[in-house]
């Protein structure tokens, strides 16, 4: 390209980056800091502004849109598509979801952000993760507003937001046109990078010198400071309604960049007509589990080597009991420990709801040593087949667990306290069949599918009825 034949082309990617198709000038001629830092100040930035509010809004809601990094795998795509979007659709709604990434079979409820230029996509991702900068770069996103599916719905559900799919300076006009709920299913929108702060509070005062930027999302520069500086200017600038699965979350919310937010809380609810109790030896027998031992179950989202979920303490407690044949290990979630341990038996991840509830009920005792929750799925899920639950203190699981009444929580970190918890359970017969008798009714009571989707749709309603 001849000088003049460069500018041109640069000039015209920089009006507008998502519609540039050119894949090769600006890898030719100019450094990837250059073009990033250019498409920052041209297009990137002027979208960080107060907009005037454009809401037309129908009398009726009908069309529900939830916007989530993926689909087909994690916690919050479970609540987001399988519990929120496919039930209100059979409630007689039109939900849909817009995702980033797709890990299922494609769907008429599922809709995908493309990236129209891969090549460009790839060099700003490389840069906003060298630079440490996350998700500014998501081209894509800035789209939205013009895809069918935002310009039809009633109000706008969104779930994770970080994951290299959407850029946070597209809340302002999201929320602008929008009337707009965000479920927060971790900690990620008010930390400067991570996930789960666990014992750093550095978020409470701004962020800046981060004890682990390899948590996820990992970033490579200390930029944390001036993240959460950018989150907030974009969240002054925008309307969303916030909600937490825990109160636990919810009053961390209220001390963060978030304060300012409509801030709710709504429990998850899980399916409790699915996740029903199966008698133990028909669950076995289905499975092709033992017959004869104590069966110790553990089960994560990422499997065992997710640093959030514990698995370290977990191999912690299996060296306590290893040598005891009476008692099996089984791990769903992927892995493959059991060519190195004995009584330890892995299983891939299961997307199967009644084949997961199988499970549950053929465990004696579901051991989940995780580090931090904002609700526990999987917690909820094996008190509805009236499996107790071994875990540590901390985070939100004491909202679900009932210590002795319907499960046992250990000192957060202290294993031999872990430890303790599963023989006591094993060996005392009254203790644990009053924590298999109450394990249920405090599901049914608290955190049923049922109640998550009407709480929901009252919010909506209200959220609506409030910017009319």
């Amino acid at each position: 390209m001849k000088f003049q034949e460069v500018l041109k082309s640069w000039q015209k990617m920089l009006k507008n980056p998502i519609e540039y198709t050119e894949t090769s000038f600006y890898q030719k001629n100019f450094a990837q800091r250059k073009v990033a830092q250019k498409i920052y100040e041209n297009f990137v930035l002027l979208h960080l502004r107060k907009y005037p509010e454009n809401l037309n809004i129908n009398k009726e809601l009908n069309n529900i849109l939830h916007i989530n990094t993926a689909v087909g795998t994690g916690g919050a795509a479970k609540v987001a598509y399988n519990y929120l979007n496919k039930n209100f659709n059979k409630m007689g709604y039109n939900s849909k979801l817009l995702a980033g990434m797709i890990y299922c079979k494609p769907e008429s409820d599922i809709a995908i952000i493309e990236r129209k230029n891969l090549n460009l996509h790839k060099l700003l991702h490389k840069y906003q993760r060298n630079s440490g900068l996350l998700d500014f770069y998501n081209l894509a996103s800035f789209d939205i507003p013009e895809f069918e599916v935002f310009k039809n719905a009633d109000i706008i559900h969104l779930h994770n937001l970080h994951g290299a799919y959407f850029s946070p300076f597209m809340l302002p006009q999201l929320t602008s046109l929008k009337s707009t709920v965000w479920t927060l299913h971790d900690e990620q929108a008010y930390t400067g990078h991570c996930a789960y702060s666990f014992d750093c509070e550095r978020w409470l005062t701004g962020c800046g010198n981060c004890p682990d930027l390899n948590f996820y999302p990992k970033i490579k520069k200390d930029t944390t400071e001036f993240l959460i500086k950018i989150k907030k200017k974009i969240y002054d600038m925008s309307d969303f309604t916030v909600v937490c699965p825990s109160n636990w979350l919810a009053d961390r919310a209220k001390q963060s960049i978030l304060k300012n937010k409509d801030i709710r809380v709504i429990y998850n609810g899980i399916n409790e007509k699915v996740f029903v109790n199966t008698d133990k030896i028909e669950a076995r027998k289905t499975l092709n589990l033992p017959l004869d031992k104590k069966i110790l179950m553990f089960s994560a989202s990422g499997s065992i080597k997710n640093p959030q979920k514990g698995g370290k303490y977990l191999f912690e407690v299996y060296n306590a009991f290893k040598n005891n044949d009476e008692i099996l290990f089984l791990n769903i979630g992927g892995g493959n420990f059991s060519k190195l341990r004995k009584n330890w038996i892995d299983i891939p991840y299961i997307n199967d709801e009644k084949t997961m509830a199988l499970y549950y009920s053929a465990s004696d005792l579901f051991i989940y040593p995780s580090m931090a929750e904002t609700f526990g799925l999987v917690v909820a899920e094996s008190m509805a087949c009236g499996t107790p639950v071994i875990a540590f203190n901390n985070t939100a699981i004491p909202e679900i667990v009932d210590h002795i009444q319907n499960g046992y929580l250990s000192e957060n970190k202290n294993v031999q306290a872990f430890i303790n918890g599963i023989n006591l359970f094993l060996n005392n017969d009254e203790i644990r069949n009053l924590a298999i008798a109450n394990s249920r009714p405090k599901i049914e009571k608290y955190f049923t599918l049922d109640k998550m989707l009407q709480n929901y749709l009252g919010l909506y309603k209200e959220v609506r009825k409030a910017r009319m």
